[in-house]
């Protein structure tokens, strides 16, 4: 028999077979769905892309009423701007994001014998929605699983190839991190004595140590399982103690289960020297890419000229770690205050707002138009097909 409390009263089932247990399970917890929490979430998304509008149209408005001004669209579009580079700018995001999208579909290759770029790709692009839209970007690698899980991966093997994916980022990333801020001495662009600039540096620095106190947990973590579950227990009790949690047995014992699971298969992903060093490559090129962009959008409006790609690089990464700092999805105001901070002595007067408004929309809207749009084609179009298939 099985029971489940409901409102006070107990229902049971008779527990004759599988679809008898799934009717319970859907009719008992039918009756809990409730409008508000999706309601809740759908508020919390238009909030976060409302914030990033009001933050342009403010940064429009204090430029608008600037000694400088905006230069209108039509005196741009007479002038000797190479729209030409807007393009191989376009091109970068999307070389890039297939790239980060080939590592899954790759791995999944030898996981499960199967190639599945366009569900790998689609998965990347609505991880990356909800990494933009969500405080601190915690919520794409959790989507992530749970979509690769939707769709017929299996649940160790879609946390497997989330993990990898995430980890080997994050070790490439932390060391172009720390080569850009143990060089950024030698750009002239960020040396200048230019208080908002110097601003941007500390922020990039405090973020950069939360980015090695966190990579050194993680391979911790990987490499010995005493010492990060001796971590773990520590933080449980830390949080005990400060009265934010009232059961850290329960916690404790809730965390370990996925820590074990992902211990296991970073050894196992560590041991095949291959397949890591290509994880390691292919997220090089992916951010080597990425970071790209505002090189060819200074290029459309300066010309092309090489000598600037490193310090335009080192540049990007730098306002990257700076926005990782504030709580705001996509560190909305940060960056923009930040572009302004930086980019200010390369362009034109009137011609700085619509380069930081095309950085942004490559680099950032990009991801959130593309995952709404895969999100609106599921609903209408591809939940039917994924229900036809599991009936099949």
């Amino acid at each position: 028999m099985l029971k489940k409390r409901f409102n006070g009263k107990i229902y049971k089932k008779r527990k004759t077979n599988n679809y008898d247990v799934w009717t319970f399970y859907y009719t008992a917890n039918k009756k809990l769905i409730k409008k508000k929490p999706v309601q809740k979430k759908k508020n919390w998304s238009l909030l976060f892309f409302a914030i990033n509008v009001i933050v342009i149209v403010a940064i429009l408005i204090i430029q608008l009423n600037s000694e400088e001004g905006v230069t209108s669209l039509s005196s741009i579009f007479k002038s000797n701007a190479k729209f030409q580079y807007i393009i191989i700018a376009l091109l970068c995001f999307f070389v890039a994001n297939i790239l980060s999208s080939f590592k899954c579909s790759w791995y999944y290759k030898k996981l499960e014998n199967k190639f599945r770029p366009l569900l790998c790709f689609k998965t990347h692009m609505i991880s990356k929605y909800y990494t933009k839209i969500t405080p601190f970007g915690i919520g794409g690698q959790p989507f992530e699983v749970y979509y690769f899980n939707k769709n017929g991966v299996k649940a160790t093997n879609s946390l497997t190839m989330v993990s990898c994916s995430y980890v080997s980022n994050k070790i490439v990333y932390g060391i172009l991190a720390l080569i850009m801020i143990i060089t950024f001495a030698f750009n002239p662009l960020l040396t200048s004595n230019n208080v908002k600039t110097n601003l941007v540096i500390i922020f990039a620095c405090i973020s950069f140590t939360v980015l090695a106190i966190f990579l050194t947990f993680i391979i911790l973590l990987c490499v010995n399982k005493k010492c990060g579950h001796k971590i773990i227990a520590w933080i449980v009790k830390l949080l005990s103690k400060l009265k934010i949690i009232k059961n850290p047995s329960a916690l404790y014992l809730k965390i370990m289960r996925p820590t074990l699971i992902f211990q296991r298969k970073m050894k196992a992903f560590f041991k095949t020297k291959s397949v890591t060093l290509i994880f390691l490559l292919i997220s090089l090129f992916e951010y080597i890419i990425e970071y790209s962009i505002p090189f060819f959008i200074y290029s459309a409006f300066n010309g092309l000229n090489f000598d600037m790609y490193w310090q335009l690089l080192s540049i990007s990464l730098i306002i990257e770690l700076a926005c990782h700092i504030v709580p705001l999805p996509g560190g909305s105001g940060m960056a923009e205050l930040s572009f302004y901070a930086v980019f200010a002595s390369l362009f034109d007067a009137g011609v700085l707002f619509w380069a930081m408004i095309l950085w942004r929309l490559i680099s950032y809207y990009n991801y959130l138009f593309i995952g709404f749009g895969i999100i609106i084609y599921d609903y209408i179009i591809g939940n039917k097909k994924l229900k036809k298939r599991k009936l099949k």
